[in-house]
């Protein structure tokens, strides 16, 4: 039974192409940093195909979305999953891209925002 998933799987898998020539006969050839290498059987060309890190456009906009109407950093980051920080860094790289649409709100001590124009 656990054979006839396991092709199942295998059937299902959408196959990858040589990045050089197009081909479709890659094989396994190791490793390189934890991720595995493939060498194309045709030109001989042998890469590792790389995950996407960080997170979506969509993530980014939803999170100015939710800073913007309001939300705070730290409920928009529990929101999306990520830190605070990083919901910091992107509003201000959207500040820098938009200019002066964007306002950054600070924390001032007795808990009160503070309005600060983006520069």
């Amino acid at each position: 039974m656990e054979r006839e998933k396991k092709e199942e799987d295998r059937k299902g898998k959408i196959m990858e192409s040589c990045l050089r020539c197009g081909g479709m006969e890659l094989k396994k050839y190791g490793k390189a940093k934890g991720k595995i290498r493939k060498k194309c059987a045709r030109c001989g060309y042998q890469q590792t195909r790389d995950i996407a890190r960080g997170r979506s456009q969509r993530d980014k906009a939803l999170a100015l979305v939710l800073y913007l109407s309001g939300l705070s950093m730290n409920m928009t980051g529990k929101i999306i999953g990520v830190s605070t920080q990083t919901i910091m860094r992107w509003i201000r790289a959207w500040s820098e891209k938009l200019g002066q649409l964007v306002v950054l709100r600070e924390m001032k001590y007795e808990g009160r925002y503070k309005v600060r124009q983006a520069t």
